[in-house]
């Protein structure tokens, strides 16, 4: 079985590169880590070979993200427990965060086939994209207003013409049941939630406009047996191309993310914590 690298090699690899790099090369070496421990349980990790590899221009197909990296890591810890540890990490997740799981899986797999019909000529993939990246949207509004407090089958009951799978409802009820604390907050230098809510607006308006029942992708034909027509990127959303609409989709999911972050709020300190 191969060793790791004492920990020692990593802060050498890490210095020797640019700071500019050095965020590019904690996310390898986080995703890296995590592949070996899931797959052959040995942990090995080249810091020396990653680094040059990084030098050389090497990078992960998203941006550096800070969560994303602490999440590798928290997966890799869990997997160093062996048979103490969850013997699932997808389920141990899940039951942690059931929406934010569900929601995150039709993005993957949304990302999944974009990338496939960049390469493939079988455009009838389309169906199944836009159905998950629909789908993911309408997840996530579903969590945030759970982690909001709101009893959205409640609230949907109150009013019969309130549709379920509305994006642009759910928002709406979004944007009115928000705590007053978490509408006025920001996000670091450059966001707030108010600027987040309207990028999440303007996806849930266009993507509502085109599928509002959620059978538009799902169904070659609606209710009346009326057919529909096939998915034109460029007339259904105004975009021009797939890479773009992925572009999109990773930033709308960072706008859930982080309005999700201040509905969760802070961790408690042991200071606040309740007696």
């Amino acid at each position: 079985m191969m060793k790791n690298h004492p920990p020692g090699n990593y802060v050498k690899a890490r210095n020797g590169l640019p700071e500019i790099q050095k965020t590019v090369f904690d996310d390898i070496v986080a995703d890296f880590s995590h592949t070996t421990n899931l797959h052959d349980k040995t942990g090995y990790v080249p810091y020396y070979a990653l680094s040059e590899m990084v030098r050389m221009g090497w990078r992960l197909a998203e941006e550096p993200d800070d969560a994303r990296r602490q999440m590798r890591l928290l997966e890799v810890a869990l997997q160093a427990l062996g048979p103490a540890g969850p013997p699932d990490l997808h389920e141990f997740f899940y039951k942690d965060s059931p929406c934010g799981t569900v929601a995150s899986s039709y993005k993957r797999t949304g990302d999944l086939l974009c990338r496939l019909l960049e390469d493939n000529p079988d455009k009838s993939l389309i169906f199944p994209m836009l159905f998950c990246y629909r789908h993911f949207i309408e997840v996530n509004l579903k969590r945030l207003l759970l982690l909001a407090g709101v009893d959205l089958q409640a609230v949907l009951n109150e009013d019969e013409k309130k549709k379920p799978h509305s994006l642009v409802i759910l928002h709406q009820i979004l944007s009115v049941r928000l705590p007053d604390n978490a509408k006025t907050a920001t996000i670091g230098k450059k966001t707030s939630v108010q600027k987040e809510l309207e990028r999440i607006r303007k996806w849930a308006a266009r993507m509502n406009k085109v599928d509002p029942k959620s059978d538009r992708f799902r169904y070659a034909e609606d209710k009346r047996s009326r057919p529909y027509d096939f998915p034109d990127l460029h007339s259904l959303f105004q975009l021009s191309e797939l890479s773009v609409l992925h572009t999109e989709m990773e930033r709308l999911n960072e706008s859930f993310y982080h309005v999700a972050i201040v509905l969760v709020g802070p961790p408690e300190t042991e200071g606040n914590e309740a007696n």
